[in-house]
């Protein structure tokens, strides 16, 4: 049988322990092997056969941007993927393309629930820390009893692996998730039932407006309106986590690190165990909670930081020098996230607000002083005494000459 993946294509997997095994378990999954032919192989190969439950998973191991220069982000995200699933035994990593994994969980019944957790935990940290704006997904397939059943689960993975299509949002792609998000379920949706608005995207709305007394109202409602899907433990799992990351993704959007975030919870260990109601709606509000805490601790930051900004131009809009990238450096900022912060406090870009500076100390020139117009334009900081004239009839609808003369 044709590997789906060489060991060249991952360099991390060491050599004995790949071609062999990997080779086996990928028939395995075809359904090319009887019993026998799988004892025979676990004989030569010393596996441990005896694990009490199995599951396929398939990963985004990079990102699908086929023609594209990915460069060091998609390289550090798989081979940490690659360390993360060699770490485990728990884990076989086989390779299905360039751009995911497909790897069987093996492990004690009660167990799997953790294997998963432990998947879903690194995949999400990964993109995170190496490129956050990135979608990525994780599908999941129910766990199987037997060894043998290995070929309908990487069907059933393979099947909701599609979904990431029609679900684009949706890191974690389970049979129970799938089948709520989209009404195919052999249960019925409850009436008005929509999952969807757990998207980071809702939550990132949620938490922008919402003030601490609202919490309690909006996990409640949750509560209420979801309480027949959250006999699903996969549903519990999806709900927690798609709290979770939306509340992530929405402080990292602030300048605070997910870490930061994950270290202010006290319920920080509840992804991946059984929990009762209360534990949920506990957890679900320390979640939303903490994320407020860290909004309105930043919009107090943020709102000093445009006004250190405001204040810097209002010093310095003469130099000929100035730039986004040298004030950002005078103030240990990065120049993205100071023009954000400055725009959304300022109502005004950095851009705009300097010229406004710098056209009002121009008019005050131009009516107090004889200075020509290229003096004027290196004494409010531009170098270019067209460039000058030109923005500054954009501006006011006449040139400085004009301006000077009163008409």
């Amino acid at each position: 049988m044709e590997h789906m993946v060489s060991g060249r294509d991952f360099p991390l997997i060491r050599e004995n322990d790949g071609a062999e095994r990997r080779a086996f378990f990928e028939q395995l999954l075809c359904g090319g092997l009887s019993d026998r032919e799988i004892r025979r192989w676990a004989e030569k190969l010393d596996l441990d056969l005896g694990a009490e439950a199995y599951a396929v998973a398939i990963v985004c191991a990079v990102p699908e941007c086929r023609g594209e220069d990915y460069g060091q982000p998609g390289a550090r995200i798989r081979d940490g993927l690659i360390a993360h699933f060699l770490k485990y035994p728990q884990y076989v990593l086989l390779g299905r393309d360039l751009g995911t994994f497909t790897v069987l969980l093996m492990s004690d019944g009660v167990l799997m629930d953790e294997c998963i957790r432990r998947c879903v935990e690194a995949v999400g940290a990964l993109y995170e820390t190496h490129d956050p704006h990135r979608r990525w997904h994780l599908a999941v397939s129910s766990a199987a009893g037997a060894i043998t059943e290995l070929p309908g689960c990487y069907e059933e993975a393979q099947r909701l692996w599609a979904y990431r299509y029609l679900l684009p949002e949706q890191h974690v792609l389970l049979a129970d998730t799938v089948a709520y998000l989209t009404g195919t379920g052999s249960g019925d949706v409850p009436e008005g039932l929509d999952v969807r608005q757990l998207e980071s995207g809702a939550i990132a709305a949620l938490l922008k407006s919402a003030g601490t007394e609202e919490v309690e109202g909006f996990v409640d409602r949750c509560i209420r309106d979801y309480r027949g899907a959250l006999r699903s433990g996969p549903f519990c799992q999806y709900l927690m986590l798609s709290v979770r990351f939306g509340a992530e993704a929405f402080v990292q959007s602030l300048g605070v690190s997910r870490q930061e975030y994950l270290d202010g919870l006290e319920k920080g260990g509840m992804v991946g165990r059984n929990v009762t109601l209360q534990e949920l709606e506990g957890y679900l509000s320390e979640l939303l909670r903490r994320a407020l805490q860290l909004r309105d601790r930043a919009g107090a930051g943020q709102r000093t930081l445009a006004r250190r900004a405001a204040d810097y131009i209002d010093a310095n809009f003469c130099r000929g020098d100035f730039c986004l990238n040298l004030m950002a450096r005078e103030l240990n900022f990065s120049p993205n996230y100071l023009s954000a912060v400055f725009s959304r406090e300022m109502g005004q870009t950095v851009v705009d607000y300097l010229t406004s500076k710098r056209m009002e100390r121009a008019r005050e020139l131009l009516r107090t002083t004889n200075l020509r117009s290229g003096q004027i334009a290196a004494a409010v900081g531009y170098r270019d005494c067209r460039y000058f004239s030109a923005l500054f009839r954009k501006v006011h609808g006449c040139t400085p000459g004009e301006y000077r003369a009163g008409r």
